[in-house]
């Protein structure tokens, strides 16, 4: 008799530790899901200033371009202005195209 209710408690502890384990297999999980996620939010920040750098670098080059098409402009409406200044009459072609709104 004594030796069935020591395996009784045997199993009893048994079991309890194996709730326990579980317990803490879970906790583990839990744990390394929310690792997971702060390392994808501390890494967003990094992947927004490089997206970031490359935005702006991608605009400064537009800027420039624009400013070198509006110096070429300046430069034409120049000799256009000059030309009027002498007298030269510039023919005007129709447009191929029209413009529509």
């Amino acid at each position: 008799m004594q030796l069935c209710l020591l395996s009784l408690q045997e199993m009893c502890h048994l079991e309890a530790l194996q709730d326990k384990i579980h317990q803490l297999e879970s906790r583990q999980d839990r744990r390394q899901l929310d690792l997971q996620s702060v390392a994808q939010r501390t890494s967003q920040p990094r992947d927004l200033t490089q997206h970031l750098q490359a935005c702006q670098h991608v605009l400064q080059s537009k800027n420039k371009q624009t400013e070198q098409f509006r110096a070429e402009l300046d430069s034409i409406l120049e000799v256009l202005r000059e030309l009027q200044r002498q007298g030269v009459t510039i023919p005007v072609r129709e447009p191929a195209f029209t413009w529509t709104s």
